[in-house]
């Protein structure tokens, strides 16, 4: 089942397709690099993903010497030595990855896209920022997904949420080609509390849009039955009174501004 939530925004960048029919507008010549991730036999997923916290300093450094920045990233997921490759050889996280995403499907993304989906330290990702800030609005190709959106469906920590968005605020306000805010990839994935406060506080009015299924963030988190369900639907309610009361009040300004003339009609005071 994928995302089904939108907004009444339009999707920037393409028409509200499904994500496998849709490709990326963004025409930016970059380097190409197909990644094929190998796991031995012997070797799980989740232990392919977490060995690299127990390799000492020495190692890591040699093998940021010795790693492209797309390996470390894509086939080991050792933050740290992809930190140290990133800062050292930052050109390489300007190169277009061809990859099978979490999403089981192949796209074309950059280092910083796929790092999101991958529960990445904070580290390595402002080490990718500095290296190519730009890389924050390339799209996904296909689905038209921003870095942001991965990481909020994909469970990234608030740290690495911040990060994008110190970086790219406006990310926040941005559409998929399923019309989907970050704000609905949260809700839908479970995204913890943090996450949520941290995307309404930068673009509080996310909570009202409805996606290409016609869901807002509220609808998603209701339908589901997600652990934090609950404190996420206070923080939602929460905004949008807030919302609602800055909109009353602004209403309330524009009446006082207003007096009748009996011979001249409505008079600004």
């Amino acid at each position: 089942e994928g995302l089904d939530d939108g907004v009444n925004c339009e999707a920037r960048g393409g028409d509200s397709s499904d994500v496998d029919e849709v490709g990326s507008s963004d025409d930016e010549p970059d380097e190409g690099f197909e990644v094929q991730e190998r796991t031995s036999a012997s070797q799980s997923p989740s232990s392919h993903h977490i060995y690299h916290h127990h390799t000492n300093p020495k190692q890591t450094i040699a093998l940021a010497e010795s790693t492209d920045l797309s390996l470390l990233i894509t086939r080991d997921k050792h933050w740290e030595a992809a930190t140290l490759r990133c800062r050292n050889h930052p050109e390489e996280a300007r190169v277009n990855l061809e990859v099978k995403i979490r999403g089981a499907y192949n796209a074309k993304i950059t280092p910083l896209h796929y790092a999101c989906e991958q529960n990445p330290t904070v580290e390595v990702i402002k080490a990718l920022l500095q290296a190519y800030p730009a890389a924050t609005q390339r799209r996904q190709e296909p689905g038209g997904q921003l870095p942001l959106h991965s990481a909020c469906t994909w469970g990234a920590s608030a740290e690495v949420i911040r990060a994008l968005l110190s970086v790219s605020p406006q990310s926040a306000e941005a559409c998929d080609f399923l019309s989907n805010l970050p704000l609905h990839c949260a809700c839908y994935s479970g995204a913890n509390t943090d996450v949520v406060r941290v995307l309404v506080g930068v673009y509080p009015q996310s909570v009202w849009p409805r996606n290409h299924q016609g869901s807002s963030a509220m609808d998603i988190v209701k339908r589901l039955s997600h652990p934090n369900r609950r404190e996420v639907l206070g923080i939602l309610e929460k905004t949008m009174s807030s919302l609602l009361a800055s909109k009353k009040k602004d209403e309330d300004k524009d009446e006082e501004g207003v007096e009748v003339n009996e011979d001249n009609g409505l008079m600004w005071v």
